[in-house]
């Protein structure tokens, strides 16, 4: 944060210094909790991917240090990730849980489009949004900066940390943070596949689509309303289609339930 007012595209005495930061010390102080923070995600502490960037031909003015599911996010024009990102005037730093704000089109970054960026936070939003109530220093309000990619973070941010500079917290409440954040994490990386395939953002549909899933494939999964007998699977079924004929319906579909008919041996 000091050395952010001394900003240059240029590889300044500065911003080398600052590059060792963001994409040395940072990450090796991030990675030094690795264990903690992949259980957290969900994830295999080999899945877990630690990266720091500050620009490549011309120094950044929002670096930047993130932590992800290299699988989900094997870049960061790719996907859903917990990220540090520092105002451009150096006053704070945000931890945040971000989704990638470009793509890479044929080896150019290309800015994903409003619609896009206001659906993808919409979505996560409400998936957390009983964590965001229960933690009134989670915020969904950003300030980076005045600068075009400053304005691009800003927009695919779904909530955040801030410290300021004259008032970061302690080593402890940092880690402890980065876990909450690592929570949250998961439960966008848990609800995500759901989204993709219906093409919806809300958390109920979502709930829906992987009750109506699993009841169908009959396998078991891990957690709170899975592992159940035929009976109970079938009262999730139902209530799933309930839920499903409700959403739709009020959206103005037309409903028609088939049943299927009994198999002859």
């Amino acid at each position: 944060m000091e050395l952010q007012p001394q900003y240059s595209s240029l590889p300044t005495d500065a911003m080398q210094a600052r590059g060792q930061i963001i994409k040395q010390r940072l990450p090796t102080l991030v990675r030094s909790d690795s264990e903690r923070l992949s259980s957290t995600v969900g994830i295999s502490q080999s899945d877990l991917l630690v990266e720091g960037k500050d620009g490549v031909t011309r120094k950044a003015r929002v670096p930047w240090a993130r932590f992800s599911s290299q699988k989900r996010s094997p870049s960061a024009t790719v996907g859903w990730y917990v990220v540090w990102l520092f105002t451009e005037d150096g006053s704070g730093v945000y931890l945040a849980l971000s989704h990638a704000s470009t793509r890479n089109v044929d080896g150019r970054l290309v800015g994903r489009s409003h619609d896009e960026t206001q659906r993808l936070t919409k979505w996560a939003v409400e998936i957390l949004a009983q964590e965001i109530a229960q933690d009134p220093r989670l915020t969904t309000n950003m300030a980076l900066g005045a600068h075009r990619l400053a304005k691009a973070y800003e927009s695919t941010t779904a909530v955040s940390y801030f410290y300021a500079k004259d008032d970061v917290p302690s080593d402890e409440q940092l880690r402890d943070d980065m876990l909450t954040m690592a929570r949250l994490l998961r439960s966008i990386y848990h609800g995500e596949p759901a989204q993709k395939r219906s093409g919806q953002t809300s958390p109920d549909v979502i709930a829906v689509v992987e009750a109506i899933e699993e009841t169908a494939s009959g396998l078991k999964k891990n957690g709170q309303g899975f592992g159940l007998t035929q009976p109970q699977r079938r009262a999730v079924e139902l209530r799933a289609m309930a839920l499903a004929k409700e959403h739709f319906g009020s959206a103005g579909y037309e409903i028609k339930v088939r049943v299927p008919r009994p198999l002859t041996i």
